[in-house]
């Protein structure tokens, strides 16, 4: 976890900003519950959870890069 502020909180700040609306997010996280999974899928193009393998992390990049 951030201290100070959640990365939801982040991603609202930075989606104020209209430079940065346009720039893919994907969430690396160690929550797992429902709630956080609705919230995640809504704010980001895609999201982790940890623990993650290296691989599939590269591979949903390239995914993004590739389709933006």
């Amino acid at each position: 976890m951030m201290p100070g502020m959640s990365g939801w909180m982040l991603t609202d700040r930075l989606r104020e900003k209209n430079l940065w609306r346009d720039i893919p997010i994907i969430f690396l996280t160690g929550r797992s519950d429902k709630f956080a999974e609705e919230v995640e899928q809504r704010l980001s193009i895609d999201f982790i959870k940890k623990p993650f393998d290296l691989i599939d992390i590269k591979r949903r990049i390239d995914r993004v890069f590739n389709n933006t």
